[in-house]
């Protein structure tokens, strides 16, 4: 669809609204889990399935939404996304056991996992090639704000009031979300039947993903909790090998989902996706861990953790946007490249520092950590969409929130885990464990970074294609 130039700003601005949204409901939540930790009397690793199933539910819905977005239209679906976030928003307000919690957060997530598919898909499918950079630089910039927005006023609310507060404050968001797509976004109700992917066919196949995903995550995330050895685990485990065989099976000899296939196969396009995982793993469980380290170790009230977590956001957000814009002139590589090494550094140098006995080393972590994960996402998303066909951009643009969450996942579990070894429980504990526990996970971060530098620096091709049809030119920017 060809749209004007000014229509193109309101759709950027409605998808920069819509991850400002998404993270607002992530940041507001992450700086509250230590109180709601201690007034549901559970663990780290208990807790953190708060987070984990929110993440889980959205990754779940992103291909059903890219496929009812390419049958009813990406404003319908859209608009429901936004619908059912609000539903399950209000349900977590209401929570008042864990497990009344993880259900709420099931459907916030299943919603918000809508909105953010559709809104990937609305760059390729609605914005032109050479503004790619830009438009994914203010969805960064948006996720950015997003996060700024959210730290205090989770802090504010949880300190002062209660935890349940956080959620009702993300609902004006959400209604507001809403109206703005509905006034601004373009009737595209009726796609054609050629790029439509029956969402029957691809039942089953969504079925075996959900159940790899639980099946695994769920093992990871309590491992530690349960024992490695234990039935539920090793059940949990058996069951995802299960799933993932079944999959290849369908994949080799049924030919579904012939054209993700395809996909899969483009050197830049899978390249660009590992990379993200990587890089979404070690940020997602360096956030989950960092404000059990202000509370636990720096001793700082959830208030005071929230104003010290805006740095994050605050360095990432005017970031994301000069990345964006960056790359559309230089290309992706280098700009990914610079920020994996920052990453390596800074994850080192605060490791090395946590013993000492001052603030200014995780001020220090937050800045530099900012601009890493600032100079990423943009470059790199410009990245994995500049090597997809335009006929297939919609559902490519799935796969960029489905790594990218499927890797946040993976990181909160298997960071939790390396946290757990030496922090079990948040309500009897001291400093120096607390001190180890996040060590061993920087330990982690910076190696997980060096192997992210390595994969760019070896396969991360700097001459792309942007191609359309059977037509192929090379990207000027990638020169």
């Amino acid at each position: 669809m060809n749209l004007a130039p000014e229509n193109q700003k309101k759709i950027v601005l409605c998808v920069a609204l819509a991850a400002f949204a998404f993270q607002f409901e992530a940041f507001i939540v992450n700086v509250s889990l230590p109180v709601i930790a201690k007034d549901l009397s559970t663990t780290p690793s208990y807790i953190s399935l708060v987070v984990i199933a929110y993440l889980l539910a959205a990754t779940v819905s992103f291909f059903p939404a890219s496929s009812f977005g390419e049958r009813y239209g990406l404003t319908r679906t859209f608009l429901v996304g936004c619908a059912l976030a609000c539903i399950g928003t209000l349900l977590s307000s209401l929570s008042f056991n864990l497990w009344f919690l993880l259900g709420s957060r099931l459907i916030q997530g299943a919603g918000s996992g809508v909105i953010v598919s559709i809104g990937y898909a609305m760059i390729p499918a609605w914005i032109s090639h050479e503004k790619r950079g830009w438009g994914y630089g203010l969805l960064s910039m948006g996720a950015g704000i997003g996060m700024v927005a959210g730290l205090p006023l989770g802090g504010i609310l949880s300190y002062f009031i209660s935890w349940h507060w956080i959620f009702i404050a993300s609902m004006p968001v959400l209604v507001g979300l809403f109206c703005f797509a509905w006034s601004i976004l373009p009737d595209d109700a009726v796609s054609s039947s050629e790029t439509y992917i029956p969402v029957k066919k691809a039942y089953s196949g969504t079925l075996l993903f959900v159940l790899l995903l639980v099946s695994l995550i769920f093992s990871l995330s309590l491992g530690t909790e349960l024992g490695w050895d234990s039935y539920p685990i090793l059940s949990g485990l058996f069951l995802a090998m299960i799933a993932l065989m079944t999959m290849m099976i369908r994949v080799r000899y049924f030919q579904y989902a012939h054209s993700s296939i395809e996909l899969l196969r483009t050197p830049g396009f899978m390249v660009g996706l590992s990379v993200l995982f990587i890089f979404s793993a070690t940020v997602a469980g360096i956030r989950f861990l960092f404000p059990f380290y202000l509370d636990l170790s720096a001793g700082l009230n959830p208030l005071m953790s929230s104003y010290v977590l805006l740095i994050y956001p605050i360095v990432l957000a005017p970031t994301a946007a000069w990345a964006g814009r960056a790359a559309d002139q230089i290309g992706s590589r280098i700009l990914v490249l610079a920020a994996g090494l920052l990453g390596v550094l800074v994850c080192l140098i605060f490791a090395s520092l946590l013993w000492v006995s001052a603030l200014w080393p995780a001020l220090f972590f937050l800045v530099i950590f900012g601009l890493s994960t600032g100079m990423f996402y943009a470059p790199n998303n410009r990245f994995v969409m500049t090597n997809v066909p335009d006929n297939q951009s919609t559902e490519a643009a799935a796969f960029v929130p489905l790594l990218l969450n499927i890797g946040s996942m993976f990181g909160i579990s298997v960071f939790d885990t390396v946290f757990g070894m030496d922090v079990s429980d948040i309500g009897q504990t001291f400093p120096e464990q607390v001190n180890l526990g996040i060590y061993h996970a920087f330990v982690l971060a910076a190696a997980l970074m060096i192997l992210l530098v390595g994969l760019v620096y070896f396969t991360y091709r700097p001459h792309v294609l942007i191609r359309s049809g059977k037509d192929a030119r090379q990207d000027p920017a990638e020169i």
